[in-house]
């Protein structure tokens, strides 16, 4: 398992006895921005690296806006995949990406939500793959949405890419809003706001926190409000072989807890059979009181982290969690404890570790 970090300062220490962990600086607001007469914002602006056998991709802000783009770092070298002055494909020969977003990688291929700006009427969205020079549309505003008869009028949240499959969000000009993968350069619907909802009623009305796995595979939070924005119904759900099934919703008891879940959010990490999701109890008020890491693999849920979870190496018990991520079978974690400790922590090898900690108070 490999865990990239781009920091700009960051004071911690490994703790771990059996997890051997070593640290290679990617980048930093020293670093020159490859192709550009500037070097990265000073303030840090890298955002969520994606990682893959070693290489990391990233989105990173310049101090010249102009040079803000996707980048890649492999074998020490680090170079510019696209940024604000790459033409966007299908922008008609004239427009260049005003927008890039966080990318996902696999293997030597990149996916990324991007965007076009020049006019109200002359603009283009998608999401598109970069292997080696050449950048592909996946989808864009030109592309008739699955399922349907009309074409994509937008796409919103990160792309994600795991072996041939690429999922991301996208609406049509009908107001039809769904989750969509390309396998092997098929097109198709995972889900839309016109799919029932496995073991629910209705159908869904927002779909997000979707994550890609092996052999087309795809978790999602699907979730119904009413007309007061109030949950009715809410799930993590995954689409295998074009079937779509439950893995856990509010009617599922928590393990290790008490009740039901009361709320998922986040985004569900997919690897092989296991589905990862962060999800939340309420007592009797509606308040959420308790949250907690949990995996689903063959059918069996378990608990992996919570807030009765002692921190690896501190005196207190986590109380959050985010940014999780799961690999041959394994977790990584950013969580926070009430002594203001934060830290990355994972469960390779079987025991909770800690990967990298910054120690505020009452350190040991």
């Amino acid at each position: 398992m490999g865990v990239a970090c781009l920091l700009v300062a960051l004071y911690g220490e490994t703790r771990a006895a059996s997890l051997k962990v070593s640290f290679t600086k990617i980048a930093d607001s020293n670093t020159v921005v490859p192709g550009a007469p500037s070097s990265f914002y000073r303030l840090g602006q890298f955002f969520d690296p994606s990682i893959d056998d070693g290489t990391v991709v990233f989105r990173a802000v310049a101090n010249v806006a102009t040079f803000s783009g996707i980048y890649i770092s492999e074998d020490g070298s680090l170079d510019v995949l696209a940024d604000k002055s790459t033409p966007i494909p299908g922008g008609g020969g004239t427009g260049k990406f005003t927008s890039l977003d966080i990318p996902s990688l696999s293997g030597s291929t990149v996916a990324f939500r991007g965007s076009s700006f020049r006019s109200a009427s002359s603009s283009q969205a998608g999401n598109y793959t970069i292997e080696g020079d050449l950048i592909s549309v996946v989808a864009d505003k030109n592309t008739v949405a699955p399922g349907g008869i009309l074409p994509f009028n937008g796409f919103f949240g990160r792309a994600s890419i795991e072996g041939g499959t690429v999922a991301f969000n996208g609406f049509t000009t009908g107001g039809v809003v769904g989750i969509y993968r390309r396998t092997n350069g098929l097109l198709d619907l995972v889900a839309d706001s016109t799919t029932p909802i496995p073991g629910g009623t209705g159908n869904f009305k927002s779909l997000d926190g979707y994550a890609t796995g092996d052999e087309g595979k795809v978790a999602f939070i699907g979730t119904v409000t009413n007309r007061f924005r109030e949950v009715e119904q809410q799930g993590v759900y995954a689409s295998v072989e074009n079937s779509l099934s439950v893995i856990a919703d509010l009617n599922t008891p928590i393990p290790e807890g008490s009740g039901n879940f009361a709320k998922f959010d986040g985004t569900p990490s997919l690897d092989s059979d296991a589905v990862t999701f962060r999800g939340w109890d309420s007592d009797e008020s509606g308040h959420l009181t308790h949250v907690g890491l949990y995996k689903s693999l063959n059918g069996s849920l378990s608990m992996i982290v919570d807030r009765n979870t002692p921190i690896p190496g501190g005196t207190n018990t986590f109380t959050s969690f985010r940014d999780f991520s799961t690999d041959d079978g394994s977790v990584v974690f950013r969580g926070n404890g009430a002594d203001l400790n934060t830290g990355i922590f994972t469960d390779f090898g079987g025991a909770l570790e800690t990967v990298i900690r910054r120690c505020v108070r009452d350190c040991d």
